[in-house]
């Protein structure tokens, strides 16, 4: 929520009765059923990449929930019911499992003063499961699959690797790995071109410091992650850290083929032969 700085007291009172008095009926859920499958239908289901991509992350992850559309499978979300999302309510919307970030002209201790007085009275979730990280079982295969759908207009090739994770306190390899990708991604390897790569991601951190809600959004996302404080503030400084050698080493690690998903789409049968 943006706000003026002097009607944050109202909306942590709001967002305290959101966590604990949210009232749904089934008409509720019948009509956000249909808004969230209409969603998926114009970006998933119309979208032949989009559905390729599907099944490629299911063949590349079978352990870890990466492997499952953050929208849902359609099957699932025609299948949602009132008490689904009553039951996903009442166990997960508790204050020991939110991350409250606020940013922008205030006063530390006030802010700490309002979320005791609204956040502070809701009993925790005694229930709620351990935060568990799953993980893959180790890939010692490549995997190939194949996309047909008619609408495919041009065929093409697309493979992914699994990689580490960042891990908190040492973010050395992650930060590699960002400009591994961003090389892959988009710059061609050069070292003029590498350079300015390197200083182009230094600056747009320290830019983002300017953005008072962009630099929320990154607090919340780092600790509802595993990672703390201090991993946030250190980033730019690991990303100015990374030398070329560093890169290189997280390229021979992770592109492994037999860490890798191949995947051919293509309108036809024909077109994969």
């Amino acid at each position: 929520q943006r706000v003026a700085a002097d009607r944050l007291p109202l909306m942590m009172q709001m967002e305290a009765d959101r966590m604990v008095n949210l009232r749904l009926s089934a008409a509720d859920i019948a009509t956000e059923r249909d808004v969230i499958l209409e969603e998926r239908n114009m970006r998933v289901e119309n979208n032949p990449s989009a559905l390729a991509r599907e099944q490629m992350m299911a063949a590349q992850y079978l352990n870890h929930r990466y492997g499952v559309p953050v929208i849902g499978w359609k099957h699932e979300m025609e299948s949602l019911e009132l008490e689904d999302a009553l039951s996903f309510y009442d166990l997960y919307y508790s204050p020991n499992n939110a991350v409250l970030v606020v940013a922008g002209d205030v006063d530390p201790n006030e802010v700490r003063t309002l979320a005791d007085q609204y956040y502070g009275v809701i009993p925790p979730e005694e229930n709620l499961p351990e935060r568990l990280r799953a993980e893959e079982p180790p890939q010692t295969a490549a995997r190939r699959l194949t996309f047909v759908d008619p609408r495919v207009s041009q065929p093409y090739l697309a493979r992914s690797y699994l990689a580490p994770e960042r891990d908190s306190g040492d973010q050395r390899k992650a930060a590699a790995l960002v400009y591994l990708a961003e090389m892959l991604g988009g710059s061609p390897f050069s070292s003029a071109l590498g350079t300015a790569l390197r200083t182009q991601l230094r600056a747009g951190q320290i830019y983002a410091r300017d953005n008072v809600e962009g630099l929320a959004n990154r607090y919340g996302a780092a600790l509802s992650q595993g990672l703390t404080v201090q991993d946030v503030q250190d980033w730019p400084a690991v990303l100015e850290a990374v030398t070329a050698e560093d890169i290189k080493a997280v390229a021979a690690e992770v592109l492994d083929p037999k860490r890798s998903v191949t995947m051919w789409v293509a309108a036809s049968e024909g077109e994969l032969k």
